[in-house]
């Protein structure tokens, strides 16, 4: 054996150890990862978590399995698919005058079916109007992706923790990118795209203007853009918030205890009003890869969409940091 031939065997090996024997991982994309999250090369990652051998109909057992690790990255990916028209719960009006038109919020017409106020159905995802029950409905997600996000901090307790060495990530398909947090991209006082609007005390408040503060966000996440992850005993990991209600990566829904990839979903990423980001989600904690509006079934994300997962698998690993002792 040639002195490259085992140079290459042995840099094979210690990639392949990094995250040993994962599922979704492979040793090549585990180097990218260790890299990324700034550890010494070849530094192994315990798995804490995995959905293909535990518990995935609630949290529980993740936060039990993974809350004492200071260090993680978690690694998701899901099948994907579409939502489908069902009966509202609450039926619509019946039309007036047996089958006259309806008359909308804002004193437009609109059809009546069967005696009914169209539409009468929703989508099971996202919840949009349609009218034909068992149809294919909502966004598409095509599935297949490869995803997640690095932690530095534990995920126990309640509340906003991190710093900006976290980062969100898509391994495949595609070439593997990281996706670091957005404030580097904040116009500061003095830059020529920082908004006069961000002197005003109030701006962060008003959520109608979508683009009054320097980070064009008009929210709680402030300028410096500092909801890096938020942590909870009844929600599965979260990175990030965008400014208009909506996380910038959840395994779980928003809701208490709910199964993994239910209701889950990532923010897409859209370019700015004015054009002066590379990347955007008004206000996103972290960057993303970019779609154009009117996307469609072709927006792109690092998930696929959101509420449209469907059966989805995780790993988590972890590395047991030293604790500091007061002096």
């Amino acid at each position: 054996m040639t002195l490259i031939n085992a140079l290459a065997l042995a840099t094979l090996a210690h990639a392949a150890a990094v995250f040993p024997e994962s599922r979704l991982i492979t040793p090549s994309q585990g180097a990218l990862l260790n890299s990324w999250a700034n550890k010494t090369a070849g530094q192994e990652w315990t798995l804490c978590y995995t959905s293909f051998t535990m518990n995935k109909t609630s949290p529980a057992e993740f936060h039990k399995r993974c809350d004492p690790y200071k260090h993680t990255v978690s690694v998701a990916t899901n099948t994907g698919g579409s939502g489908t028209c069902i009966k509202k719960k609450t039926p619509p009006p019946t039309c007036p005058n047996g089958n006259d038109p309806c008359v909308d919020w804002d004193g437009a017409p609109y059809p009546c079916v069967n005696g009914f106020c169209a539409p009468q159905g929703s989508c099971s995802i996202g919840g949009d109007d349609c009218n034909n029950f068992g149809t294919p409905c909502g966004a598409v997600n095509k599935g297949g992706s490869i995803f997640g996000g690095f932690a530095d901090d534990n995920w126990s307790g309640h509340g906003d923790k991190g710093t900006d060495a976290t980062f969100l990530f898509q391994l495949g398909p595609g070439k593997p990118t990281r996706y670091g947090p957005s404030a580097a991209l904040c116009p500061q006082p003095g830059h020529p795209h920082y908004r006069s609007e961000c002197s005003n005390a109030n701006c962060p408040h008003e959520r109608a203007s979508r683009n009054c503060s320097c980070c064009l966000c008009s929210n709680v996440n402030d300028c410096k853009k500092t909801i890096y992850m938020n942590a909870d005993p009844w929600l599965w990991p979260q990175w990030g918030y965008n400014g208009l209600g909506n996380v910038d990566l959840y395994m779980g829904g928003k809701d208490k205890n709910t199964a993994l990839g239910a209701s889950a979903g990532c923010t897409v990423h859209f370019p700015d009003w004015y054009h002066i980001w590379k990347t955007d989600g008004p206000g996103a904690t972290y960057t993303g890869p970019v779609s154009q509006f009117g996307c469609g079934d072709d927006c792109k994300s690092i998930c696929g969409g959101y509420e449209n997962w469907f059966e989805t698998d995780m790993e988590v690993w972890g590395i047991m940091m030293p604790q500091t002792v007061g002096v």
